[in-house]
């Protein structure tokens, strides 16, 4: 293990941390704005929660396809594959997205959980992967809405 890796334990840690702060932020708002406001685009909280539970389960889907020895999703134009992947939840009511997200999370947590070592050793899925789709994913859409709450408060 390199010096900038960290074990799994703290790297599920640090994806904890940051997956609580983005939930903190979605949570002051109300229950009529995370499904009203629209903060980054066309997207209110409700669809941010839809979005982030979708690519909590593509990480475990490809770690999962990682140690099967399988190539990982190829998702071309990203910005297509969310708005797909964003109207697949469209439907969902606000309980439904705080369930989906609170269950990839859970079920992307219990994999890295019982990871093996190996798969991180022999690099076909780094800790530094795992980092940069859960915890910079989490970081860069509470900043979003951050930033929209200091605007417009």
């Amino acid at each position: 293990m390199s010096k900038d890796e960290h074990d799994i334990t703290q790297t599920i840690e640090l994806v904890n941390e940051e997956w609580q702060r983005f939930l903190n932020v979605a949570r002051l708002f109300s229950k009529e704005e995370q499904t009203t406001i629209k903060l980054m685009g066309s997207w209110s909280i409700k669809d941010l929660l839809g979005h982030i539970a979708t690519w909590d389960r593509e990480t475990l889907l490809n770690m999962e396809r990682s140690q099967n020895g399988e190539k990982g999703t190829q998702y071309g134009a990203i910005d297509e594959w969310n708005k797909a992947s964003s109207a697949v939840k469209v439907g969902f009511s606000l309980e439904q997205a705080w369930e989906d997200i609170e269950s990839c999370h859970q079920k992307l947590i219990d994999y890295l959980k019982a990871l093996p070592q190996e798969l991180l050793e022999s690099r076909r899925y780094s800790q530094r992967q795992i980092l940069g789709e859960t915890i910079s994913h989490y970081r860069e859409h509470r900043e979003g809405v951050e930033r929209w709450r200091t605007t417009h408060e």
